[in-house]
């Protein structure tokens, strides 16, 4: 049996276009929704759906979590013939299920989630001090069942859980970006993208909450007015969408100050996925501080722009040092001020969707099973 392990959006439109490539009625899917449309299928052989309920602070998350992990052990016994495959280990219930599969001989396969979600941490090893609270968060983690193991992995202030790598049997990468986790490396071949029908001069900026983590509020704000400013000159028409995470209160204060400054910036209302915002908008640009799915919108003929080098006190941080590297070994063209944000960029990354000795997932469960 073949399980695949999402938790959003972006997870389900990357299995479903693997799904086309497999036995249906040999594939389980387990759904740990964070931001996760329901949608029905009729030729799986089994849905399993864990909703989390809203969880504030560290004892809250642990009751939720025995509650669940309960349920899953009733559900899901695996057994060493099984595949599973997940696409992210923040979620630390993915954590509990990817140790019941390889605790049961099966193979575990990490799926890039989006592109530099994965690269980027993937490729500093180094850990910054944990301070008091993260300890004790990480000390109440590995009593819990299933992830004793865990390692709370810090980097630029950001907590990243990891699984010890150990037991991952291998991570699939769409793109050859070197790694740091002792992890064996597949460089999957991207299914089909049907290319999109794009309209020349028209962006979607995809907002990002950095404001949380990487900005004080001021700045960012500061920041976000260059950022748009900057595409309102580029481009004939300007669409913003905001991070699914990001509240009504900031929702709002980011609107006024948007249309108080640009009132042609038209804002999109839904929290649907990109790929599925492209399909309706058909841009020829797709523009963001450093949001992954800008590399997977390469292969449906879409430009990424990326932004955060242009703004200084993001691109002096250590996590997006990392992240000039990985764009710049992939080839990609940064612009070296606002006014080249423009309709007229091309970022050299497209048509590489697929890489020499890439292989399909199918492949790559028959290659493990001969």
């Amino acid at each position: 049996m073949i399980y695949f392990l999402i938790n959003n959006n972006y997870h389900r439109l990357d299995f479903e276009n693997h799904l086309s490539h497999l036995d249906e009625n040999n594939v389980t899917l387990i759904e740990i929704p964070h931001t996760l449309d329901e949608r029905r299928y009729t030729k799986l052989s089994g849905i399993f759906r864990y909703r989390k309920p809203p969880q504030s602070g560290l004892m809250a998350q642990v009751m939720s979590f025995l509650s669940l992990v309960r349920k899953i052990g009733a559900d899901i016994n695996p057994t060493s013939g099984d595949t599973l495959f997940f696409y992210t280990e923040y979620e630390i219930l993915n954590q509990y299920v990817a140790g019941r599969f390889m605790q049961a001989g099966s193979r575990v396969y990490l799926i890039e989630d989006g592109g530099l979600g994965t690269y980027v941490p993937f490729r500093m090893s180094g850990c910054e001090s944990l301070t008091l609270k993260e300890s004790t968060k990480q000390f109440v983690y590995r009593l819990l069942p299933g992830i004793s193991r865990i390692r709370l992995h810090k980097l630029n202030g950001f907590i990243f859980p990891w699984m010890p790598d150990s037991c991952i049997t291998g991570v699939c990468l769409y793109r050859p970006v070197s790694i740091s986790r002792i992890i064996p490396t597949h460089i999957l071949k991207r299914p089909f993208q049907p290319q999109v029908n794009c309209t020349s001069g028209r962006v979607v900026f995809l907002n990002e909450p950095i404001y949380s983590i990487y900005q004080g509020e001021e700045e960012y704000i500061d920041g976000l007015i260059k950022i748009v400013d900057g595409l309102c000159n580029g481009f004939n028409e300007v669409l913003f969408k905001f991070h699914p995470r990001e509240t009504d209160e900031w929702r709002t204060r980011i609107k006024q100050q948007i249309t108080f400054h640009f009132p042609r910036v038209n804002f999109i209302k839904v929290d649907t996925a990109i790929e599925e915002v492209v399909d309706h908008y058909h841009p020829s640009v797709v523009a963001s501080y450093f949001c992954s799915a800008l590399l997977s919108l390469c292969d449906r003929g879409i430009q990424p722009l990326f932004l955060y080098h242009l703004i200084p006190d993001i691109q002096r941080q250590p996590i997006f040092r990392e992240t000039t590297s990985v764009l710049t070994d992939l080839g990609y063209h940064f612009v070296e001020n606002f006014s080249e944000a423009n309709s007229n960029f091309r970022s050299g990354l497209l048509n590489t969707a697929n890489y020499q000795n890439s292989i399909t997932l199918a492949e790559l469960i028959g290659q493990n099973r001969a």
